[in-house]
């Protein structure tokens, strides 16, 4: 008994640091990594990259359009 409550104690204290840790510095980290590109320069990149950026783009693209179907179609996506 007393050696599961103390697991348990430390259970609950890495899960409030890991969640305070996700919540806080990986948006931040995220945002420095992750740089905007300004309007009007293209960031165009060649080999495995470019083609990763466009497939990853046109992917985005369509999940966006079917998501937007699926919302407009509500009711029969109820059922």
């Amino acid at each position: 008994g007393v050696i599961y409550r103390q697991f348990s104690v430390a259970m609950a204290v890495s899960i409030f640091f890991s969640a305070l840790l996700a919540l806080t510095f990986t948006p931040a980290l995220c945002a420095t990594i992750l740089k905007p590109v300004p309007k009007g320069h293209h960031n165009d990149k060649k080999g495995f990259f470019g083609w990763f950026n466009r497939k990853f783009d046109a992917t985005t693209h369509g999940y966006q359009n079917w998501v937007s179907r699926m919302l407009h179609k509500g009711g029969r996506m109820m059922l």
